[in-house]
């Protein structure tokens, strides 16, 4: 085994201000307006140093009605790990376009750490708006569309990527798919392992609509019920690997879940609380390509309910401050949707783990 000892020395400031432009509650369209402006630098001693900057703008338009948008840049270092860390590996069902005869049969993957590896940049923008409905009290509806450029960003080049470039250019032509070398009697030799890179690719960009919709009816003095839903729908996911290839524009649903949302119905009356939820993930096709019965396998959409109830103590006493939950997670004990990996299900997104009872005593102090 190979010991390496490595370090990063980093330095940063950040600053905030906020500026009001417009403040007149007489007024009914454009009461008031608010500038958010805020800068961070950071310096590193393998990457130097770094300024990004980051505005926003709210204004209360209409009694009710509040917009707002945003734009920022970032900046992110490769991890030392990413840099300087050892070898993962694994093994991963894949079929070899110039060996058919094989089938689909295990590979050995492996992905090394890359030094060469350059920090990533980023650039965000959002706008949106709230709408407190005054016919109905108590409803708030929130919109946001997003967008989200990054330039060098760091990312593996997977073996679906690294098998389809290979294919393009003919067997032998990729050199992170190795190969036995090819004899007289046979041309092309079998697949020794696939290597996945880090490396970084010279853009991406995804954009997306976020949604927010809350009742409220009563108080929690006597007992208040709140009923909301939160979702995300992207609707666009486009890389580019290098210079010299064309932009790839992936389906939204391309290994990644084009809608997810959450639901959830809450009680409340002073001290007490309770809460049900239901997480649901749309289907998507998996990046490794299975097929059954001639047909692509999707990974099915998937929904799990959880429940916790919650008691705060009052402010006086031996116990003020503190903050009493028990819970339920994956009430109805579901497991997670078939995922064509080793382990069988997605773990980006799921978890094996069934029905689960918790409880936690939290303080405030």
């Amino acid at each position: 085994a190979t010991i390496l000892f490595a370090g990063l020395l980093t330095f940063a400031a950040f600053a905030e201000f906020s500026v009001p432009l417009l403040r007149d509650e007489q007024r009914v369209w454009f009461k008031k307006a608010e500038l958010q402006l805020a800068g961070r630098f950071e310096n590193f001693t393998s990457f130097g140093s770094t300024t990004k900057p980051r505005a926003g703008l709210s204004a209360m338009v209409l009694p009710g009605v509040f917009v707002r948008a945003s734009y920022g840049e970032g900046f992110r270092a490769p991890s030392l790990t990413q840099l300087y860390g050892g070898v993962s590996s694994t093994t991963s069902n894949r079929a070899d376009v110039f060996r058919p005869q094989e089938g689909t049969i295990r590979r050995f993957i492996f992905q090394p750490p890359n030094p060469a590896l350059k920090p990533e940049h980023t650039k965000s923008s959002t706008i949106g708006g709230v709408w407190e409905m005054p016919f109905v009290r108590g409803l708030s509806v929130e919109i946001d569309a997003w967008r989200y450029e990054l330039k060098d960003q760091i990312n593996v080049i997977s073996r679906v990527t690294e098998l389809a470039l290979e294919a393009a250019g003919g067997a032998y032509s990729n050199p992170h798919v190795v190969r036995v070398a090819p004899t007289a009697t046979v041309p092309i030799g079998p697949i020794l392992q696939i290597i996945e890179p880090l490396a970084n690719y010279q853009f991406a960009k995804t954009s997306g609509t976020d949604f927010n919709v809350t009742y409220k009816r009563g108080r929690k003095e006597n007992g208040q019920f709140t009923v909301g839903a939160d979702a995300t729908y992207v609707a666009e996911y486009e890389v580019k690997i290098d210079p010299t290839q064309p932009n790839v524009s992936f389906p939204s649903d391309l290994g990644r879940p084009r809608f997810r949302a959450t639901g959830r119905l809450e009680f409340s009356r002073r001290a007490w609380s309770a809460q049900t939820s239901y997480q649901y993930t749309s289907h998507y096709n998996p990046p490794d390509r299975v097929t059954i019965a001639g047909r692509d396998y999707w990974t099915p959409s998937y929904g799990l309910w959880n429940f916790v109830t919650s008691y705060s103590f009052d402010k006086v006493g031996p116990l003020r401050g503190v903050t009493a939950s028990v819970g339920l997670n994956n009430v109805f004990n579901k497991y997670p949707p078939l995922y064509p990996t080793r382990q069988g299900y997605d773990a980006r997104l799921f978890s094996p783990q069934g029905r689960f009872a918790f409880m936690n005593v939290g303080l405030e102090f």
